[in-house]
């Protein structure tokens, strides 16, 4: 039966174990360096100094459902909350009145938009004085493949703008 030797006395693998459980405790502690590794997995993580960003983020730390964290671009971001930002042209013709809203309205087609999803129109600044002689309402109605705007009278001019919808 052949017999091994190990390479460290049991006093000298106590002295190790020793030595770590002081640089870092099981429960609490504190590292005073850089920790270098692949993963590093807990429970927790808690920044502790005011480190505010004063910018606008490149990159927005996310959590999947495994509890791994990730990184997401705001566009990126955008994208898995499902808000879609684009421009609209609403022309002044097509508009017809709708008895039941006591209102004129104007269907705008876009493919994009489902009737479950919400969209916020807000009119470009040389937009902004013809929706409000015509009296346009600060409520839209999505429908599939568009939504309506709804106003107290036909504009006199085509208006433009930005939706954002979700």
């Amino acid at each position: 039966m052949a017999t091994h030797k190990l390479p460290y006395t049991g006093a000298e693998i106590e002295e190790m174990l020793q030595k770590a459980k002081e640089a870092m405790p099981k429960s609490g502690g504190t590292f005073t360096g850089n920790i270098t590794g692949k993963y590093i997995i807990g429970t927790w993580l808690q920044a502790t100094a005011n480190n505010a960003l004063a910018t606008k983020p490149p990159r927005i730390c996310v959590q999947d459902s495994a509890g791994w964290i990730y990184s997401r671009t705001p566009e990126q971001l955008k994208a898995d909350l499902g808000f879609i930002t684009q421009s609209v042209a609403i022309p002044a013709t097509g508009w017809t009145y709708n008895s039941a809203a006591g209102c004129y309205r104007k269907g705008i087609d876009n493919a994009e938009i489902t009737e479950e999803m919400s969209v916020d129109l807000n009119f470009d600044l040389a937009s902004l004085a013809i929706a409000e002689k015509c009296g346009v309402k600060s409520v839209t109605e999505s429908y599939n493949g568009g939504f309506y705007i709804y106003a107290d009278a036909v504009p006199s001019a085509a208006m433009a703008g930005t939706i954002l919808t979700r």
